[in-house]
């Protein structure tokens, strides 16, 4: 038991470290603002980790305010060292070997990650100049018309998804707004409902700008998921009409799990009434769908609709069962 625990603390300390795309080396804020994204071109980037990095003597020598990748590749560095201090080789060697508590305690005494308070979303010129700043979870200083929630950032760093309420006439109704990377807003669109969970929105943005977005209906019961082109025209909406009463036959859009950078092809783990929640993927091109019978994590998808999955077990007779990496190809 105690050694399950061991495991549980370990992998939420890796997957809290989970990561994304340019680091701000930072003495102080400004030097890293001016660091963010240099020599990659115009682009967009989302800071929401904060890394601190220790010495052997447990003191503080540096901190970065990164994405989310970013702060990845800086906890995989680190866990590298600590791999070798440990004589191991990977995860599954320190599983074997029951080192959790010893790989958990030496992460600890050289890397802290920790979520930032108010993420940014920042619009970087050719040179990594900041030429435009938006601020999420701002709080509420009085009464605020408009609370920013969450934002996606393209894996090219060219297009950004933004979702904020609007408490104004007492609407309660969630944004969607679509940025280049030049900071222009491309197309917003207006729901009056709420998201799902009421708080965090699920999002996705395709390296062309292609965006999903789950938008909940019947007070948070139920969602539907919308794909926009590039422009912002609807492509899809799923379930296309929603008949509620009929519950036995209602399908509910759950989790955007990964989009093609071509926005073409898109996994959406979508839960149906007295079913199992499992796997979809839809063709935006020829806006079509198929439930592939099982759940899958999915990890990528290319532009030729080969996705790169693992297989989650299912409950006995809910579909796939044990649990192995595999392709799967979506076209249809």
């Amino acid at each position: 038991m105690k050694e399950l625990i061991i495991a549980a603390m370990m992998i939420v300390l890796i997957w809290g470290a989970v990561g994304l795309d340019a680091m701000a080396k930072s003495e102080n804020q400004e030097n890293e603002q001016e660091n963010l994204g240099q020599n990659k071109g115009a682009r967009i980037v989302l800071l929401e980790k904060e890394v601190t990095l220790f010495d052997e003597n447990g003191n503080s020598n540096k901190k970065y305010v990164v994405e989310y990748k970013e702060s990845s590749r800086l906890f995989d560095e680190v866990e590298k060292k600590v791999f070798a201090e440990l004589k191991v080789k990977n995860i599954n060697e320190v599983s074997r070997k029951r080192l959790g508590r010893e790989l958990n305690e030496g992460l600890a005494k050289k890397i802290r990650i920790k979520n930032l308070q108010e993420p940014e979303l920042k619009f970087l010129d050719e040179e990594g100049k900041e030429i435009k700043k938006i601020k999420l979870s701002e709080p509420f200083v009085g009464w605020s018309p408009i609370k920013k929630l969450s934002a996606v950032v393209s894996a090219n760093g060219k297009a950004a998804a933004l979702v904020s309420r609007n408490y104004s006439e007492n609407t309660g109704g969630i944004r969607l707004s679509i940025y280049n990377n030049k900071g222009v807003m491309l197309y917003e669109k207006s729901y009056d409902t709420d998201i799902p969970g009421g708080s965090t929105p699920e999002l996705a943005i395709a390296d062309n700008g292609v965006c999903a977005v789950l938008v909940s209906i019947m007070e948070g019961e139920s969602t539907i998921l919308y794909v926009y082109g590039k422009t912002g025209e609807q492509i899809i909406a799923f379930p296309e009409e929603a008949e509620p009463e009929v519950e036995s036959e209602f399908s509910s859009p759950r989790d955007v799990a990964a989009i093609s950078s071509n926005g073409r092809y898109l996994a959406v783990d979508i839960w149906k009434i007295y079913e199992h929640t499992t796997t979809h993927f839809f063709d935006t091109v020829k806006k079509t769908w198929w439930a592939s019978g099982g759940l899958y994590r999915v990890i990528s998808i290319d532009d030729e609709g080969l996705a790169d999955v693992i297989n989650v077990p299912l409950p006995p007779g809910g579909g796939n069962t044990g649990r192995k990496r595999q392709k799967l190809d979506l076209k249809r």
